[in-house]
């Protein structure tokens, strides 16, 4: 995700939208008016948010709930309700403002190569950019971003400038000295959080990057331990992931049981999830149990596998191995 390509974003929207703002008649004389900013910043990180909560409590589905356009248009109408008590927009317009900032998080997203669902849950097909319009190093993604922020800056200032020069200004009361300095603070607590996170999440990617490097080279049990280190908040890895490598693992290491149950979590995790789905439609095939059971325990993952994969480059190779099981074993 864009971490600091969503604070910048929600920034700059501010300043898009406050000239016109003080345009529209008296501003909003809510406690909350001072705070347009931040509560923009927060809209913009709202979808990553939710994720992370999610994943918290080992709610792996947060991700794509968090990411979809429908997470987008029903969380809209609270967010407009605090934009409302902020602005002097209409609250049509103010809705219309907290989804499309939500909606701009997950476009971000994309143009990152970060696969996302959209239309979930009525599509689970993955979005994503084949080619990284954004940087994933943050000091050039922080350059990117920062530079497009000064672009907006610079056209605010011009454009008070001009505007005091030719006598039309607003004359509404501004936030005093104590709201300025909360809402910095504010600001400030928000990207310290983010940047902790990407810290803890840059952490978990070097200890995920040394387990598929041990289990390459077939260290299973080390492999196995830097993975169960990975398994934690915050979340790295794509849904399903962790839970199809320590089932891969455990097939590695003859322990079908524990198999089974973590290919069976990471199928609930990522029901699109080819590799997961095939390895359980072999681990079904090449069990100890009757060639009658075999075959009906293999056959829903077969007809998954023949119906969404059949294109797979991967889809004949596992389809001879899994007719090989099933016809010489007993």
């Amino acid at each position: 995700m864009p971490l600091l390509g969503h604070a910048f974003t929600g920034m700059a929207t501010a300043l898009i939208v406050t000239p016109q703002n003080q345009k529209n008649a008296a501003s909003s004389q809510s406690l909350l008016a001072p705070f347009l900013t931040t509560s923009l910043v927060i809209f913009s990180y709202l979808p990553d948010i939710v994720s992370q909560c999610g994943l918290f409590f080992n709610w792996y589905g947060a991700r794509q709930l968090g990411h979809s356009i429908l997470f987008a248009l029903l969380i809209s109408p609270a967010t407009g309700f605090i934009l409302n008590r902020q602005t002097s927009f209409t609250k049509k317009q103010c809705i219309l403002l907290g989804l499309s900032t939500i909606l701009f998080h997950d476009l971000l997203d994309i143009l990152q190569s970060t696969d996302r669902q959209p239309f979930w849950p009525f599509s689970t097909t993955n979005f994503g950019s084949t080619l990284t319009v954004i940087p994933t190093d943050p000091t050039k993604e922080g350059l990117l971003f920062g530079l497009f922020y000064g672009v907006v800056l610079a056209w605010y200032l011009h454009r008070g400038r001009k505007k005091s020069s030719t006598g039309n200004t607003y004359n509404q009361p501004g936030p005093t000295l104590i709201q300025k300095w909360s809402e910095k603070i504010l600001l400030i607590l928000i990207m310290l959080i983010a940047l902790t996170t990407y810290h803890l999440r840059t952490q978990r990617i070097h200890t995920f990057r040394q387990a598929l490097s041990m289990f390459h080279q077939q260290h299973y049990s080390t492999s196995l331990a830097l993975f169960n280190k990975v398994d934690r908040w915050p979340g790295i890895a794509k849904p399903g992931r962790l839970a199809y490598f320590k089932g891969v693992i455990y097939i590695k290491l003859h322990h079908p049981v524990l198999a089974e149950k973590y290919l069976l979590l990471s199928y609930h995790r990522n029901k699109n999830f080819f590799w997961c789905i095939g390895d359980l439609a072999l681990l079904y095939a090449t069990s100890d149990k009757s060639r009658s059971q075999r075959m009906s325990m293999a056959h829903p993952y077969i007809q998954r596998m023949r119906r969404d994969f059949s294109r797979h480059p991967d889809f004949q190779q596992y389809m001879h191995k899994i007719q090989n099981s099933l016809t010489n074993y007993k």
